[in-house]
């Protein structure tokens, strides 16, 4: 802690005692301060602990009765001043004093007065009950003359009956008969409490204005003052009405006392009773305060009267039991029981005591940040009610939390006036400090430079949303103010080297001034533009009618949503990578550290010592700022980075501000720090209590007091609110035997009991409950249930949900989204290759439909998403080049025909609109109202379109399209790359997520297996996949690739009618998944046909493709016509369109007309099994291959190598799978260096002569060699150009690897690798200088089918580009060529 903070105390001021605040003995040096300690208010009105027979002792006296909201305005005068200074200042004032009661004591002729300090005092106690909101006085006390009297002072202000307070004044005889005389009166002449010696406060001030008594009214018991202030123009009636009982039952006289009203400002009833020695007399006094802030000055006295007349009827007794029940109630939410330091307990529950009895409850006033306790800070509020005392109140009685924000609601015209008057030409700016709604504070880079008080208020919203699902104020209240917030830092900021940046704010640390991008300004600002984003969205769908009129209300454009958007996601947050901090703004850093070693510790506070000029200088702290934006936004942080910025800004702030240390202790306690979080949680338990700022004088610290309730609940247990779930982290302090308390979340009232090693938690009120425990079991409680937890450990022996969040992948809900896609992509190309006709006068084919599923529907594989539309156009001779996503829609690249098929389909989508499942909307709008997170997910860049369209975006925590899934180079099927990056998003796991999709097909089981619960609405048909998975060409080896990533899928479930179906029955099928036998429908073992591999998986069968048994004759065996596919077809597939690159594909398996079946009698080797998986923390291990003919897939080995004889590399030795190095010189894979066959070299440079091909009717084990084609022949009498090969040594399990990894020329053979794999490609990267080609030979298997077929066809462009770095002979190949992806 630092060194400010090391300051001693003289320890606790008053005696442990769990529910009450004790003083005794009187301690007169402590008399003012008491007075705010003992003080009594009900929000409305509130009454320092002055006496009621006034103070004569030493020390000072703040006599003060206070009306929240009541205050006297006057002019700010600046010597020098500017354009949009704050031009008045408003100053809570003390208004009529209804405490005097003027005790006489008479004996025969003699009167003495009661005085504590003329007499001697022989008892005293004053005791403040937290538990019923009474303040009580005990004294026995001696007259000068010997005279003894008992006097017990009870008074509580009505917390049921907001204008009213209620006194009750009881005196016996102790040692003599004596005449009583008791007159009670009300003092129009209001005292000022003002500061006396001492350095000067900027937090007080002299000025005391004053308020004019206007009018009195007597008549019997009753009186009454109205007074006015002289330029707020406020009118108050202070009435009363008094009733008197003497225990000897004897009538007691009263007579009217005159006093001057101009003078005297008084008026009063006396009452004489003669007492006998051990009699009582009992005066009660009813008063009520009435101001024209709540009605109408006419009505004043009438209103005034009528309450104390209703009082005086029910009687004392009476209403004191209304205000106890009230407390009760109060208690039963709100309280925090800490077992083992009752010292800490008295502190807490006087805190949260104090809170109460400050905040104002109608929606037209606040609280203060002295509460009603005192005229420090002139009664002002600020930001302190959203961040640190709404929270308490939001998560125990939330109708405060309301009407707190209601006042930000009342006060929004100010803060739109408060604007325009610094030149901001929409939105508002809440003043800084204010009473009425105006700015206050003449110095303006502490205050209107503060301007993220906007995006506190806005997170406040957020936040009492999310745990009240108030609509009726979001809608009538809220939504405006967020919308009108999010204007303002549009108007406040501005686009600088690509990035949106806030200039000339102050952040929460005021000794740090006028600074550009405050880092807490600047994310907080983020939050609420995002917020404003959402909010218009999710309104536009369930509240169009509301929206439409806010937005005409305020004028607010769509354009403003866009801007709100991109000012977000461009917004400037500072970060040093040096120091590894997030620096306060972007000076912060550059700025002189404090001396702190040569700073006496009475030097302290900075701001009542040192200049402005010479702190903001300087690298010093007042208080949190960016350890606050940690506590706020925590989710948006790293733990490693709280710890750093903590470790970093602790030893710099001063903590000068009563609002910094519990910030603090929130944070320690959330990064491990608990001994340091402690710390800072002592001096803000009893901050009050034991005066630990030597103020308290001036009245309590409300923030500081909420900050109690921080430290404990979302500090020592947890407590946070992320995407509208609630969890908890609990840990017990050391120095405790444990705690508990009480949160309202979703209506239900939850209790939290923490000892040393569990956490019990009881549903005390509400049907059920969902939230989370220690970060890993997620609960659902029902009604009077109790579960126990233990601390930091997981715990699967109780009643959990059954998964954490859900995943959902449009397709399953948007019913119209394949069918417009395929309109999209048809229309585009059709038109594209129409205009190329008639440019190159040939006909090109349109596409057909059977063609659009293979090339475009699944041709998006890992991050290539263009590869199935550039293999589609090379089908019909047209070679395009990737060109870039910014390409208008008639360029001719690919990215320009992708951005035409977007456009088109967003204005069909426009035309013809969404068409979504009602079924599974309303499922996801429960879930999240069960605060239970949903990701959409989709390969689509129209994804997020499509949602913010149909006014659904608001509805998912996560949303992962297509954009991400390039960006982040996710993989396409058979991987589930999306949805486990869905759940990263969503903070959970995948084993703790359910999966909706529309068609599971083309998901392997090694992608799938890990989600809890998976539900489709196609069901698929069984088999194996037909390639393995990609991945880094550089990292793959086909022993690390498991047959789980082979296996088709399997759906837990399969449905398509969603009516009706809740979380709860979401929840049952959940459960029922390892209880119960599969239920009728669900989904069968099915081939993977993986998603995004139309084309490229044809280079492979779903199952291992047996070729037809052949007879010496050369005809086909038995049966071989069943068993033999069709020309084009693979096992479970379609036939492939002619035409396509599928069909010249399909010729290389034999089914071609230019391919013949193999003559040999041999049967075909069975095919191999995949290799086993590899187990984490295990080295690879060989699977034995099973005696009979296994399905498998057939994976590329692409294993690139120099040959100068053209021929392809031998089969590996029987000793064990054949591992390729992944780069030149790499034999890890070969334990005895690499084949020789494999030279270590790169690079080798030859010409390789024409050759005759070989007689495909001769038996071979090897597919033949085959010519060297040119794709331009050299011309007559010229030899063709000599060829370069240069080769790396990879093995790939998918085509797309191999495209993504190609540069130059691609000459792709395949060769036998029994040990590894049926069939294997051999891949030789070359470069020419002219044109070159994508040449595709048969593997092995098909070339024992006959001689192999050559397909020719341009290389792309893309990678044609790439080539021409290695295009000369003799280039040294760079090693990470062949890894490098193509651009999206």
């Amino acid at each position: 802690m630092s060194k400010r903070r090391q300051f001693t105390t003289k320890g606790p001021c008053y005696p442990s005692d769990e529910w009450h605040v004790i003083e005794r003995p009187l301690h007169p040096e402590d008399n003012a301060k008491n007075e705010s300690i003992f003080a009594v208010a009900n929000g409305h009105v509130g009454i320092r602990a002055t006496f009621e027979e006034g103070y004569s002792g030493p020390g000072r006296a703040g006599p003060g009765v206070f009306i929240n909201g009541f205050f006297e305005r006057h002019d700010i005068r600046y010597p020098e001043t500017a354009f949009g200074y704050a031009r008045y200042d408003e100053r809570m004032v003390p208004v009529c004093n209804c405490l005097p009661i003027q005790l006489m004591i008479q004996v025969d002729f003699e009167v003495e007065a009661f005085d504590m300090f003329t007499g001697t005092v022989v008892d005293y106690t004053r005791v403040l009950s937290m538990q019923n909101g009474e303040m009580t006085r005990s004294v026995v006390w001696r007259s000068p003359r010997g005279r003894e009297v008992e006097v017990v002072a009870t008074r509580f202000c009505s917390q049921t009956r907001p204008s009213l307070v209620v006194m009750n004044y009881q005196v016996t005889a102790l040692n003599c008969d004596c005449l009583l005389s008791l007159s009670s009166q009300l003092d129009g002449k209001a005292e000022h409490f003002t500061p006396h010696g001492g350095p000067v406060d900027p937090r007080l001030s002299d000025l005391a204005p004053s308020l004019q008594t206007i009018y009195k009214k007597q008549g019997g018991t009753y009186a009454a003052l109205e007074q006015r202030t002289f330029f707020s123009n406020f009118f108050m009636v202070c009435a009363m009405d008094n009733e008197v009982h003497c225990s000897s039952g004897k009538p007691v006289a009263f007579e009217e006392e005159a006093w001057d009203l101009i003078q005297d400002e008084k008026v009063g009833v006396r009452f004489a009773v003669p007492l006998k020695q051990g009699q009582s007399v009992t005066l009660t006094k009813f008063v009520s305060y009435i101001t024209s802030r709540d009605m109408d000055k006419d009505e004043l006295h009438r209103t005034a009267q009528a309450v104390v007349a209703e009082a005086k009827q029910l009687g004392y007794e009476a209403i004191r039991a209304e205000n106890r029940v009230f407390f009760e109630d109060f208690w039963k939410a709100a309280d925090i029981e800490i077992r083992g330091d009752s010292y800490l307990q008295q502190g807490i529950r006087f805190n949260l005591f104090h809170l109460l009895q400050s905040v104002g409850r109608e929606g037209r006033t606040n609280i203060g940040a002295k509460g009603l306790t005192g005229q420090g800070y002139n009664g002002h509020y600020f930001w302190d009610t959203e961040i640190y005392i709404i929270p308490f109140f939001l998560y125990t009685h939330p109708e405060y939390a309301r009407a707190l924000l209601m006042f930000r609601y009342y006060t929004l015209d100010a803060a739109r006036k408060r604007a325009r008057e610094i030149n901001l030409k929409k939105g508002c700016l809440f003043s800084w400090r204010t009473i009425s709604g105006e700015e206050c504070s003449s110095y303006f880079p502490a205050s209107t430079a503060q301007v993220h008080i906007n995006a506190d208020i806005c997170y406040c919203i957020k936040s009492y949303i999310e745990a009240t699902n108030d609509q009726e104020f979001l809608l009538k209240y809220g939504a405006e103010i967020v919308f009108e917030s999010a204007r303002s830092y549009i108007e406040l900021g501005v686009w600088e080297r690509g990035s949106f940046q806030i200039h000339g704010v102050t952040g929460p640390d005021e000794y740090t001034a006028l600074v550009d991008n405050n880092y807490y300004t600047n994310i907080m600002a983020q939050a609420t533009l995002e917020y404003a984003h959402r909010l218009y969205d999710s309104l536009s769908l369930g509240h169009a009618e509301e929206l439409q009129a806010i937005t005409a209300k305020i004028d607010l454009r769509p354009a403003e949503l866009e801007a709100f958007k991109q000012a977000a996601l461009k917004m400037w947050l500072p970060q040093d990578h040096v120091l590894g901090v997030h620096p306060q703004d972007d000076s912060f850093l550059k700025k002189k550290s404090w001396d702190f070693e040569n700073t006496p510790r009475d030097s302290y506070p900075l701001l009542m010592h040192f200049h402005p000029l010479v702190i903001y200088k300087h690298r010093v702290c007042k208080q949190a700022d960016v350890i606050l934006a940690h506590y706020m936004l925590g989710n948006r942080f790293t733990l490693k980075e709280k710890k750093a910025d903590f470790d970093y800004y602790e030893p710099i702030t001063t903590h000068d501000s009563s609002l910094s240390v519990c910030i603090f202790s929130v944070v320690a306690a959330e990064i491990g720090y608990h001994t340091k979080a402690y710390e800072y949680f002592m001096n803000t338990a009893r901050m009050d209590l034991d005066d630990i700022n030597r103020n308290a004088s001036h009245g309590i610290h409300t923030a500081c007091m909420g900050g109690t309730w921080l430290c404990v609940v979302p500090g020592f247990a947890g407590m946070r609110v992320y995407n509208n779930m609630l969890s908890f982290d609990p840990y017990l302090p050391m120095e405790w035997d444990g705690y508990s308390f009480r949160v309202r979340f979703h209506g239900a009232l939850l209790r939290v009991v923490v000892s040393e090693r569990t956490a019990e938690y009881t549903l005390l009120e509400g049907r059920s409950l969902r939230f989370i425990h220690s970060s890993t079991t997620r609960v659902s409680l029902k009604a009077g249930k109790t579960v126990t937890l233990r601390l930091k450990d997981k715990f699967t022996d109780i009643a959990t949900l059954e998964f954490d969040g859900v995943i959902v992948e449009i397709d399953a809900f948007i019913r119209n989204l394949d069918s417009e896609q395929a309109q999209a992509w048809i229309w585009v190309l059709n038109s594209f290759l129409e205009l190329r006709s008639k440019r190159d006068s040939r006909e090109y084919a349109p596409i057909t439909p059977a063609e659009y599923e293979v090339s475009l529907k699944h041709g998006i594989t890992e991050d290539y998403r263009y590869l199935g539309l550039q293999l589609f156009l090379m089908s019909r001779g047209i070679d395009l080049p990737l060109g870039s996503s910014m390409d208008a829609v008639t360029a001719p690249t690919l990215c320009g025909l992708g951005n035409a098929k977007r456009a088109k389909f967003r204005e069909s989508i426009e035309d013809c609109g969404l068409k979504t499942d009602p079924g599974i909307i309303n499922l996801i709008k429960d879930l999240r109202d069960e605060g239970i997170p949903v990701a959409a997910v989709s390969y689509s860049k129209n994804c997020r379109w499509m949602l913010e369209k149909g006014g659904l975006s608001h509805l998912f925590n996560s949303i992962v399209d297509g954009d991400k899934f390039s960006q982040l180079g996710l993989r396409g099927a058979p991987f589930g790359d999306i949805f486990s990056r869905a759940a990263e998003e969503m903070a959970t796991q995948p084993r703790r997520c359910v999966v909706l999709l529309k068609d599971i097909r083309g998901y392997s089981v090694g992608s799938m297996k890990h989600f809890k619960f998976i539900i489709t609405a196609m069901e698929p048909s069984s088999g194996k996949i037909a390639a393995a998975p990609p991945a880094p060409v550089s990292d793959l080896s086909l022993s690390s690739l498991s047959s789980e990533y082979m296996e088709q899928a399997v759906a837990n479930m399969v449905r398509s009618e969603w009516n009706g179906v809740t979380t709860d029955v979401l929840e049952d099928w959940v459960k029922l998944r390892d209880t119960s036998p599969p239920a009728a429908g669900q989904a069968t073992p099915t081939p993977l046909r993986r998603r995004g591999s139309g084309l490229i998986s044809l280079l492979g069968s779903s199952s291992a493709y047996h070729p037809p048994q052949t007879t010496a004759a050369g005809g086909s065996g038995a049966g071989s016509s069943a068993a033999t596919p069709r020309s084009g077809q693979f096992p479970g597939r379609p036939p492939l369109p002619r035409g396509t690159l599928g069909s010249m594909l399909g010729s290389l398996s034999g089914g071609h007309p230019g391919g013949r079946a193999s003559p040999s009698s041999s049967p075909s080797p069975p095919a191999r099994p995949f290799p086993p998986s590899r187990v984490e923390g295990s080295p690879f291990t060989p699977t034995a291959a099973p005696s009979q003919p296994t399905s498998v897939p057939t994976p590329l080995n692409l294993c690139c190598h120099d040959d100068p004889s053209d021929s392809p590399p031998p089969s590996p030795s029987a000793g064990g799978p054949a591992h390729y190095p992944s780069r030149p010189g790499d034999t890890r894979a070969f334990p005895g260096g690499l084949p020789p066959e494999m030279p270590p070299t790169g690079n080798t440079t030859y010409t390789s002569p024409p050759r005759a091909r070989q007689d495909s009717s001769e038996p071979t084990d090897h597919a033949p060699p085959s010519p060297r084609i040119h794709p331009n022949p050299a011309p007559a009498g010229e030899e063709n150009p000599p060829h370069t090969s240069t080769a790396w040594h990879f093995l790939c399990a998918s085509p797309i690897a191999f495209l993504k990894a190609c540069s130059g020329l691609l000459c792709l053979r395949c060769c036998d690798a029994p040990a590894a794999c049926d069939t294997g490609v051999s891949i030789c990267i070359s470069a020419r200088a002219s044109s070159p080609l994508l040449r595709i030979l048969c593997g092995p298997t098909l070339g024992r089918l006959g001689a192999p077929s050559a397909l020719l066809a341009p290389l792309p462009s893309n990678l044609r580009a790439a080539s021409r770095g290695q295009s000369s002979v003799g280039d040294a190949p760079r090693a990470r060529v062949a890894a490098r992806p193509l651009p999206n």
